[in-house]
């Protein structure tokens, strides 16, 4: 389960969902809209992610750094799975992106369907 939302959290809130995540055992993952909360989810070893796709390397190893658990992808790195997967085991980290969904909310990276997708049949592969 996500909790998929970015909201501004406020500290009873992550002390919240640390709980449900430490106490109850739940199988979540915190959705972050900045690195605001990153250090504190870090050092308790509570799993998080950023709502913001990463579209390139440099943000790729930033989230890495920042101890995220997941790391959304998009753009040109959905081209090179190969690589970000290797980088991802190194580092014990989850790769996520949406299947069936052209990844055409950046132009930076041309006009729509040129960019990273995933077609529904081929999820199995991907994984």
């Amino acid at each position: 389960m996500n909790i998929h939302l970015p909201i501004d959290y406020k500290e009873e809130d992550i002390k919240l969902l640390e709980s449900a995540y430490h106490d109850k055992h739940y199988n979540i993952a915190i959705v972050l809209k900045d690195a605001y909360y990153a250090n504190e989810l870090r050092e308790h070893g509570t799993p998080f992610y950023f709502y913001e796709p990463c579209y390139d390397w440099d943000q790729f190893k930033a989230c890495i750094e920042l101890g995220a658990s997941d790391v959304f992808i998009s753009g040109t790195l959905g081209f090179e799975l190969d690589k970000v997967s290797e980088v991802a085991k190194r580092n014990n980290v989850k790769i996520r992106c949406y299947a069936n969904i052209a990844q055409a909310w950046d132009t930076r990276y041309g006009n729509g369907f040129k960019n990273f997708y995933i077609r529904p049949e081929d999820v199995d592969f991907y994984s």
